[in-house]
């Protein structure tokens, strides 16, 4: 592989950007997570498994079987035609969970582009990451949170089970110490991004099981701040799938006592949902609409004194950076009717994130439709939100935005062609 490379005298960003060229959008990491799964392909730390695999054979012009030397495991079908490995690959207890768990998210996903993937993730169950140290694991995270961000976590469900099961043999013998704790952390941010995928998949059942695995598994690896993280992020999941203001901000408030104002990117977002939660309920009216803004303030001054590492940190959920901040503020200002600071906040956010960030821009460019309908311009913004991410799949958290912005329409306007497009769009994800 480094041959291949080598022989068009590139290097390995110049290899990271011809990939970007001809990948599906957003199916890839940024250029400096590409250039570090180079690395470890080139130097045998881990196999390429897709979508890197096919991409090198593309770049290169050369066959799978040449560059790979025919590698891929094989499979065969049983009479029951059921797709079993070969023997010669060792099928324990652990491998057939394994492919159990994954194939039964295909039907269900019913994606066709999924299955590559998914096979991938089989292929990791039964020892591909098995040459992974603590370093590559930290960059396996990573990439799952960025494709969480700038694609689908569904569509990366499979890879996630694969790697959660593999920590999970890692770690049975793995004695108590240090390592034992270092592989606890990767386990629990593992199964968070499960329960990212199993939100968007809309099954709460599964997604409560492994968010209580993350938990555990910070709690048991000694790691504070991951504890509050991970109670944080809960808090996030439970009010963008629409639960009761009373529950997230019941959950923030555990993450914000358990961190004892020790300030972490996981204290800033149980902070910035709390402040969700009481916005929420003041503009039910069951709350003072003076809390949420307290709250909000209260954001902004832990703000300040976030380790610089947070507040520079743009891709991933590990960051607090301004971008996050001036969501909150757009958000919070919608939600108790203040649409001039709401308007105002949500472009700054949009100027401060990454343009990969394509799902929280087109979620603040919703909040801005929100603004422009309660302000009487019912025709604009109702155009302003079908025209915020044309063709991007709908997220729980667009959903409850658009589901104010039907709310918010007088009782005439909600006839109107527009509104039931925007209706049938939200409902059909």
């Amino acid at each position: 592989m480094r041959a291949a490379r080598e022989a068009k005298d590139w290097g390995r960003t110049r290899l990271a950007h011809e990939m970007i060229a001809i990948a599906e959008p957003y199916t890839l990491p940024p250029v400096k997570s590409i250039v570090g799964s180079i690395r470890g392909h080139e130097t045998g730390r881990h196999k390429p498994s897709d979508p890197y695999r096919p991409l090198y054979c593309q770049v290169y012009r050369i066959p799978d079987s040449k560059l790979f030397g025919g590698s891929r495991p094989s499979m065969e079908e049983t009479s029951e035609g059921t797709v079993i490995w070969d023997a010669n690959n060792g099928d324990d207890m652990e491998r057939r969970t394994a492919i159990q768990i994954l194939s039964a998210f295909v039907p269900s996903l019913a994606l066709p582009p999924l299955t590559e993937t998914i096979f991938a993730g089989v292929n990791r169950a039964i020892g591909d990451r098995a040459e992974a140290d603590l370093a590559d694991w930290e960059q396996i995270i990573r990439d799952h949170e960025i494709h969480e961000i700038i694609a689908d976590s569904v569509t990366n469900m499979g890879n996630i089970t694969a790697d959660i099961i593999e920590v999970g043999r890692i770690l049975d013998r793995t004695p108590s110490g240090p390592s034992r704790s270092a592989y606890l952390r990767i386990s629990s941010q593992l199964s968070l991004a499960l329960y990212d995928a199993l939100l968007g998949k809309k099954d709460a059942t599964a997604a409560r099981e492994a968010i209580r695995a993350a938990r555990r598994a910070a709690d048991a690896s000694g790691d504070r701040d991951l504890a509050v993280y991970m109670r944080a992020r809960e808090a996030m999941g439970l009010y963008w799938q629409g639960q009761p203001a009373e529950i997230v901000t019941r959950v923030a408030n555990r993450a914000i006592l358990l961190a004892e104002d020790r300030p972490s990117a996981g204290l800033a977002y149980a902070c910035k949902t709390r402040t969700y939660g009481l916005a929420a309920q003041a503009a039910k009216g069951t709350a003072d609409p003076r809390e949420a803004r307290q709250a909000l303030n209260d954001v902004f001054d832990m703000f300040e004194r976030l380790p610089d590492q947070v507040r520079q940190e743009k891709m991933t959920y590990k960051g607090f950076p301004e971008s996050q901040l001036r969501f909150n503020e757009a958000w919070v200002s919608a939600l108790i009717g203040d649409t001039t600071a709401s308007y105002r906040a949500a472009d700054a956010a949009i100027a401060a994130f990454p343009s990969q960030r394509v799902y929280a821009i087109a979620n603040c460019r919703s909040m801005q439709a929100l603004t422009l309908v309660r302000e009487g311009h019912i025709t604009e913004g109702l155009d302003h939100a079908l025209s915020t991410a044309p063709g991007l799949p709908v997220t729980a958290a667009r959903r409850l935005i658009t589901g104010h912005i039907l709310d918010s329409l007088p009782a005439q306007a909600r006839k109107l062609p527009a509104a039931q497009e925007l209706r049938t769009l939200t409902a059909a994800a």
